[in-house]
């Protein structure tokens, strides 16, 4: 299970996908492919906030 604890509030994220394939395995919100996209895209977003803060 993927968790992202932030003591942020909510904020509106833009963004584009490049070289992006869809996958069935994306409907299938347990499927390892998914959860490691998901980890992936929640990383980013939390470095992204991070460094907001930083500045």
């Amino acid at each position: 299970m993927v968790s992202m604890f932030s003591d942020s509030t909510n904020a509106f994220v833009q963004a584009q996908l490049y070289g992006f394939t869809y996958t069935t395995d994306l409907d299938d919100k347990t499927s390892p492919y998914f959860l490691r996209l998901q980890s992936r895209f929640c990383a980013d977003v939390s470095r992204f906030f991070i460094g907001l803060a930083e500045v």
